[in-house]
């Protein structure tokens, strides 16, 4: 599972910033659609990341 989502190609790095807003909205409920908009950021990155902190995400 790892080699698939690290094959994706990613933005910009993430700062420590980026994953706090990750998390808090994660915790929020928000689903991978919106976290991808609202930290105008790829699905594919928001999915990397979820899996990488085992979050599960809602569509």
């Amino acid at each position: 599972m790892e080699l698939c989502a690290d094959s994706y190609a990613t933005s910009d790095p993430w700062t420590k910033d980026d994953l706090a807003l990750f998390v808090t909205l994660a915790a929020q409920g928000k689903g991978r659609h919106e976290i991808a908009e609202l930290m105008n950021r790829p699905q594919s990155e928001i999915v990397r990341a979820a899996l990488k902190y085992s979050l599960i995400l809602p569509n």
